[in-house]
C-alpha cells in the first residue's frame, strides 16, 4: 500500500500523538479497527445504561439515567398499566431488548456492518419513541437527545470504518 505522507511532505505521526492530516484522509487499518470498535462500544453503552434504568424502574425507584432506551420505558409503562402478569412480561421483554442491543454490539465489533445498520435503525426508532413519550408527558429530555446524537455519530463512524476495513480486507484476498 502506498504511503501518501511522502506526497504531502508530512512526517509520520509519533506514537501517542494526534493523527496527521494524512491519517485522517487515508486511515490506517489500525485506525479503522479502533474506530469500528469504538463505534460498536456505543451499543454496549446503550445496553448498560438502559439495564440500570430497567433495574431501577422495575423496583419503582426514582433513580434513573436520562440516556436509557425509551422503548424499555414504554414497555414498562404499558405492562405496569395492564397488571402484575403483564409487568413480568414487560420485564422479560425489556431484558430481551437489552440482550439484543448487547448482541448487536458484539457483532459490530466483529466488523459486521449489518449490526451497525440494525443498531442505528434501532436507535433512530427509539429516539422517535422518546420524542413521543416527551410529547405525551409534556417533558423534555435534552440529555437523552444529546446522548442519542453522540451514539448515532459513533455508530455511523464505526459503520463507515467497518465498511472500509472490510473492503481493504477483500482487496488483499483478491
Amino acid at each position: 500500500m502506498k504511503d501518501y505522507r511522502d506526497e504531502l511532505n508530512q512526517p509520520p505521526a509519533m506514537p501517542g500523538t494526534a493523527a496527521t492530516t494524512t491519517e485522517v484522509l487515508v486511515p490506517t487499518n489500525e485506525a479503522l479497527i479502533r474506530r469500528t470498535k469504538n463505534g460498536a462500544n456505543w451499543l454496549y453503552a446503550v445496553a448498560a445504561l438502559s439495564a440500570v434504568n430497567v433495574f431501577f424502574t422495575h423496583l419503582s425507584s426514582p433513580v434513573r439515567f436520562a440516556v436509557g432506551l425509551g422503548l424499555t420505558d414504554l414497555i414498562y409503562a404499558v405492562g405496569h398499566q395492564l397488571g402484575t402478569g403483564f409487568a413480568l412480561f414487560a420485564l422479560g421483554a425489556d431484558l430481551g431488548i437489552l440482550g439484543l442491543v448487547a448482541a448487536l454490539g458484539y457483532q459490530a465489533r466483529q466488523f459486521r456492518t449489518w449490526a451497525f445498520v440494525t443498531g442505528i435503525t434501532l436507535l433512530v426508532l427509539d429516539a422517535a419513541v422518546m420524542f413521543w413519550i416527551a410529547y405525551k408527558t409534556d417533558t423534555s429530555n435534552l440529555g437523552g437527545v444529546i446522548f442519542r446524537v453522540l451514539a448515532l455519530a459513533g455508530l455511523i463512524t464505526g459503520l463507515r470504518s467497518a465498511r472500509l476495513y472490510n473492503t481493504r480486507k477483500a482487496e488483499r484476498k483478491a
